[in-house]
């Protein structure tokens, strides 16, 4: 693939990644959930305008947002939602410089302007369809970058279930084979401040002691309870900030069979982004695989 076209998709994957993130966010409808909705629905239309930049030679690495609105209008025509734009990026400016809080109006205004925007510029300046735009050439590793391509084909499908089920695929995947999440919490359980006799009681050589003892089978047990329990605590670390997320997404997939037909689609929206920023975060903390330089 020429490297300009692969950096390209890249940027759009980029600001496709942030624009359902901040989709999810305008659902939610509290304040802080709003003001991060506009500051991130202003990235991904600054993303866009420069990638249109990039395309007509524009300089844009010493223009601001409006300059290189002004110099794109000067290019293109027929530039659409110019005004929606401009717009944004003020309300952003409030938002960020004078902590303004933005009504759940004008964050669903601008999500469905911006939203547009990317479908129409997309297409017609980049001849790439919106929908198309996977979010997995982002992933760095082959395999989860394949499931990954797969769970967005499956909602772009409006398979939704479907959809969940691949991205706890995914998360298996990625936790267990790539990522050996549970292996690496072991070794957690054992640093950061435990003593000799947890040490000592979660090793393998532990119930060995005890083999001719007729204890033997319940202290075998209870060591491996003990590094189980160990290594699901210090699982969490590797969640980070997601951890919410996680035991929501749990939610879901065990509940996928009861939600309403109308429900399915916000859900799978919802295991996706999870999925691919949880996927972001284990790549930049070389967890899963180093990520993609260009």
């Amino acid at each position: 693939m020429n490297k300009e076209i692969e950096i390209l998709k890249r940027k759009l994957a980029l600001a496709k990644s942030i624009f359902l993130h901040a989709q999810i966010l305008s659902r939610v409808k509290d304040i802080r959930s709003r003001i991060m909705a506009i500051l991130e629905l202003d990235f991904v239309a600054e993303i866009l305008l420069k990638c249109l930049a990039a395309k007509y030679n524009i300089d844009y690495r010493r223009k601001r947002f409006p300059e290189i609105l002004k110099e794109l209008k000067k290019k293109i025509s027929k530039l659409p939602f110019t005004e929606e734009l401009e717009v944004l990026h003020q309300k952003r400016n409030l938002v960020q410089h004078d902590a303004s809080i933005p009504s759940i109006e004008d964050v669903l205004r601008f999500k469905n302007c911006l939203e547009s925007f990317a479908v129409e510029i997309v297409r017609e300046e980049f001849k790439i369809e919106w929908k198309e735009i996977t979010l997995s050439f982002l992933i760095s590793n082959p395999e989860l970058r394949k499931l990954v391509a797969n769970a967005e084909i499956l909602f772009y499908k409006g398979k939704y279930k479907e959809c969940i089920y691949m991205c706890e695929n995914v998360l298996t995947k990625a936790a267990i084979e790539v990522g050996d999440i549970f292996g690496k919490a072991g070794l957690l359980t054992g640093y950061f401040g435990a003593g000799e006799e947890l040490i000592n009681v979660i090793s393998k050589d532990y119930p060995e002691k005890y083999k001719e003892k007729e204890f033997y089978q319940p202290v075998k047990e209870l060591s491996k309870a003990i590094l189980q329990l160990g290594q699901a605590v210090s699982g969490m670390q590797f969640l980070g900030e997601y951890r919410a997320d996680f035991i929501k997404f749990r939610h879901l997939v065990e509940n996928v069979e009861n939600l309403k037909e109308n429900d399915l689609k916000e859900a799978a929206e919802f295991a996706l982004n999870f999925i691919f920023s949880l996927l972001l975060k284990w790549q930049a903390e070389s967890v899963i695989g180093r990520e993609v330089k260009e």
